[in-house]
């Protein structure tokens, strides 16, 4: 019999262009994507064998008798192969592999498979399925009709799966598995009705190269920079992982200076070296698993990791990073952080697994730490934050966050002159949260931008709709975080709500942590220089607390300065510390900048700032942040002592300019 192989060669020219798409294109390394490798290497085996059978019947090749009957109960294998494969990649793509465990889905799946399996086997006893008679011709057996019988049930098995767990299979998968049983059965009754046409494996290799574009898209999946594997991605198959009881160990490589060569260096110089850390840590060992959760945070997925292993990786990512990185642009040398997580042992889900590196980079008491493992981290400390962070992002809207104001008063007037506007946070059950714990998670998930906009535009609201410049207060301090000194629109920002309350800016003056001036001057100083061109008023906050640096004073416009508490309770007991805030003081005024001395507590306190002339004092001596009701009464209060609030009204209804005038204002004042 003459047989035409030229659509097997055809199928092998599609199956080569499927194998090299998917080897080029990085795929998830998940259960589907491996389940439709093997089914297209299935194929491919089957089709090089049958070609080869094809050629020794043809007298092509010149093989014994022997051999020509171990090819074709090879090629009966690879056949037999196919079906099977499909039914446990459609189980993948269902996500179903666990019905494998029960007693009835064995029975469906391996009985047709191990009936093959055995009938194949006897076939060189009984000539069961196929015969090569002496003349070194194939004949066809009735046994192959049960074959292929069985094979028919395997595929129709896969494709009632499919149909069977709908709602776990998107749309696009029922098309492409429909699609492909469609073009497989139309390929094998080509065959059996012509049996030289050799097609069947050409439509199932058009069925593979269908079903190919259901894979995911290189772009969703992975990083554009790095080539790596995304967030996405890490979430999807640990979650996968873990759904399978797998055991495996996460080392995370976290870069601590990537925000300095980005500023340092730039964009593109920086992602240089970022491809150059990829390079190195998927060169560790083919057998893991690289992903980049963030910019400067990767994470190596090492399965069934011995304490050996996991020592030695990250030993060799210690000593690469002990070296520079170059590139024709730039030559750094970066500190790393990594931290070893072992699951399930150390994280039973994602969510443990992020939170865990994330306290391991967040948390100060980690901070010196170049590798730390899950078991040592604080699990409660690592809920909280975890608990935290969940409150600050919804607390704006869940209207638990509020503005509170503690006093500021003038040594030189003997009266309050104006606050501080601080945040205060609630939980669930209306209990506060201490700033010093949700500010700095806020910073870091980037809501600290939202909040400190919204202290701003409730700090405008309360001066402008409580008229607090008729009880004497001339300004509100409202402080700016690093990230917000950071913002290219924040002065335009200001200014529009600004408008909408159509307030005076020198009631509102800007804090700026020495902290944010050493870490961005370049853009501090543009935003500042705005702030100052639009008429705030601008004070250093926290002077002292490490990052003094006198430039700061010499360009920055501020106004006033605010002497960190540490300080002031240090000069108290100690006479060096004393001798040193005569001399902060003294070269403050000197530079025309007024002084604002934080912590005060005592009255030896008040008195002895107050005879060094320090312009502000403020502190629980005078009160503790208060709610704007409380602090509105203690305004008028003060008013009512003082009788600043009807001077402040008269002024404003009678617009007196000379001097005259005031004095008559002075009478009915009755001052």
């Amino acid at each position: 019999m003459s047989y035409n192989i030229n659509f097997n060669i055809a199928a092998i020219i599609n199956l080569i262009i499927v194998l090299f798409a998917y080897a080029v294109h990085k795929k998830l390394p998940e259960q589907k994507n491996k389940m439709f490798l093997c089914l297209c290497i299935a194929t491919f085996c089957s089709t090089v064998v049958d070609i080869v059978c094809i050629l020794e019947f043809s007298k092509i090749i010149n093989v014994s008798h022997f051999v020509m009957w171990v090819m074709n109960i090879l090629y009966y294998f690879c056949v037999c192969s196919i079906p099977f494969i499909f039914e446990l990649y459609v189980l993948a793509l269902t996500e179903e592999f666990e019905c494998l465990r029960k007693l009835s889905w064995k029975i469906i799946y391996f009985l047709p498979v191990i009936l093959e399996a055995v009938l194949i086997l006897i076939t060189p006893v009984f000539h069961f399925v196929f015969e090569i008679n002496e003349a070194g011709e194939y004949v066809r057996k009735t046994g192959l009709s049960i074959i292929y019988g069985l094979m028919l049930i395997q595929i129709l098995t896969g494709f009632g799966v499919i149909w069977y767990f709908k709602q776990k299979t998107s749309t696009a998968n029922k098309i492409y598995i429909t699609s492909f049983v469609l073009f497989t059965l139309i390929g094998v009754a080509i065959q059996i009705l012509f049996p030289k046409l050799l097609f069947q494996h050409f439509a199932i290799s058009v069925s593979l190269l269908f079903v190919y574009t259901s894979l995911q898209s290189i772009e969703v999946i992975t990083d554009s920079v790095t080539g790596l594997y995304n967030l996405k991605t890490f979430n999807l198959m640990m979650n996968d992982h873990f759904k399978h009881h797998q055991n495996f160990t996460v080392v995370s490589v976290s870069l601590d200076d990537i925000q300095f060569m980005t500023s340092t260096f730039g964009i593109e110089a920086t992602e240089i070296i970022l491809a150059q850390v990829a390079e190195f840590l998927s060169s560790l060992s083919p057998k893991y698993t690289v992903y980049q959760i963030e910019q400067n945070l990767f994470a190596i997925v090492i399965p069934d990791a011995t304490s050996l292993e996991y020592s030695r990786v990250t030993a060799s990512i210690t000593r690469r990073f002990a070296r520079s990185w170059k590139n024709d642009l730039v030559e750094i040398k970066t500190s790393v952080r990594q931290c070893v997580i072992r699951c399930p042992a150390d994280a039973t889900n994602t969510e443990e697994i992020i939170d865990t590196i994330n306290s391991s980079r967040s948390d100060n008491r980690y901070k010196n730490e170049r590798l730390l493992f899950a078991e040592n981290i604080d699990v409660n400390t690592r809920k909280r934050y975890s608990y935290i962070e969940q409150l600050v992002k919804s607390a704006i809207h869940e209207h638990r966050i509020m503005v509170m104001y503690q006093p500021i008063y003038s040594t030189t007037e003997k009266r309050i002159i104006g606050a501080e506007a601080l945040v205060r946070m609630k939980d669930m059950n209306g209990n506060f949260i201490s700033p010093d714990e949700f500010i700095p998670i806020a910073e870091q998930n980037g809501n600290i931008l939202r909040i400190g906009l919204y202290v701003y535009e409730e700090v405008c609201r309360f001066l402008a709709t409580k008229h607090l410049k008729k009880l004497g207060v001339k300004m509100i301090d409202v402080n700016l975080s690093v990230s917000q000194c950071m913002q290219m629109r924040i002065c335009e920002e200001f200014k529009t709500i600004l408008d909408t309350y159509n307030l005076d800016p020198s009631l509102i003056n800007l804090e700026i942590t020495e902290t944010a001036s050493a870490l961005t001057p370049e853009l501090l100083y543009s935003n500042m220089d705005t702030f100052k061109d639009m008429g705030f008023s601008c004070s250093l906050d926290d002077y002292g607390t490490g990052y003094a640096n006198l430039s700061y004073m010499l360009h920055m416009p501020f106004n006033m300065v605010k002497i960190d508490k540490e300080i002031i309770w240090s000069a108290i007991k100690d006479e060096k510390a004393y001798v040193m805030l005569v001399g902060i003081i003294d070269m403050m005024h000197k530079l025309n900048l007024r002084t604002v001395a934080e912590g005060i507590e005592t009255q030896e306190m008040v008195d002895t700032l107050t005879d060094l002339k320090c312009d502000f004092l403020q502190g629980f001596y005078y009160s503790r942040a208060v709610p704007e009701d409380e602090f509105l009464k203690m305004l008028e209060d003060q008013a009512d002592r003082l009788g600043t609030e009807m001077y402040s009204e008269v002024e404003e209804e009678l617009n007196l300019d000379d001097v005259e005038e005031l004095e008559l204002a002075d009478e009915i004042s009755g001052n």
